[in-house]
């Protein structure tokens, strides 16, 4: 089964959808050329490609959307848009910071099951600084007490800052099967870290979940 990514693995991936040259990454990130090149091999044996083209042609948002908008589909799972902000407001959580649950059409007919792999892409800006951008799914369907993770907080962004705007790509392999296909069955939730002296506000130009198919991992 395909692991998740670590957080350093998750800044190569979407510096290399970015199209930044191997060079430029090493130098953003603060690394070596070969720390570099051994961190961006495991990462594409984890994702299953096998070089920079590849990787693009499976994850690259701006190919997932087209190829969806030319042949004329409901973007149901599309939440957001320049033209149609979203944005997210938290319940608070102490001590580890707030949530904020969100129900993708998608799941309304549909169910996680263990092993699925799923990429988010998303462009959002924060009203203030905060120290960690996490996302997990859970089954929330039995209540508070017995709602479980299908895919576990994960980080993908560290160190956010106020009115910056942030883009991201984020592969979501889950680990447990949902009870039942509805959307409370299937919640995807956005984390903000830690708690807060104001209340967090995101907003998103950009919301988006896509399944990839089982064929295009390999290493699960």
């Amino acid at each position: 089964m395909q692991k998740n990514l670590t957080p350093r693995e998750q800044e190569i991936f979407n510096l290399l959808l970015k199209d930044f040259t191997a060079k430029e990454i090493a130098y953003k990130l603060n690394l070596s050329y070969p720390t570099f090149d051994a961190g961006r091999t495991k990462l594409y044996k984890k994702l299953g490609v096998k070089n920079k083209k590849e990787l693009t042609s499976k994850y690259s948002a701006s190919i997932l959307y087209n190829s969806v908008i030319n042949k004329g589909q409901n973007l149901s799972n599309s939440l957001a848009s320049e033209d149609k902000p979203l944005t997210l407001h938290f319940i608070k959580t102490p001590p580890w910071g707030y949530y904020s649950g969100i129900n993708f059409p998608m799941f309304n007919d549909s169910i996680i099951t263990r092993g699925d792999v799923y990429v988010f892409y998303s462009t959002f800006l924060s009203n203030v600084d905060f120290k960690m951008f996490q996302l997990s799914m859970a089954d929330d369907s039995g209540g508070e007490m017995k709602s479980f993770f299908l895919y576990p907080p994960h980080p993908v962004i560290i160190n956010v800052k106020a009115n910056t705007v942030y883009s991201s790509s984020t592969i979501l392999t889950h680990d447990k099967t949902a009870s039942s296909a509805n959307a409370l069955s299937n919640r995807f939730n956005v984390h903000v870290a830690p708690v807060l002296f104001r209340q967090p506000v995101l907003t998103f130009t950009q919301f988006y979940l896509k399944k990839i198919k089982p064929e295009t991992s390999k290493n699960r």
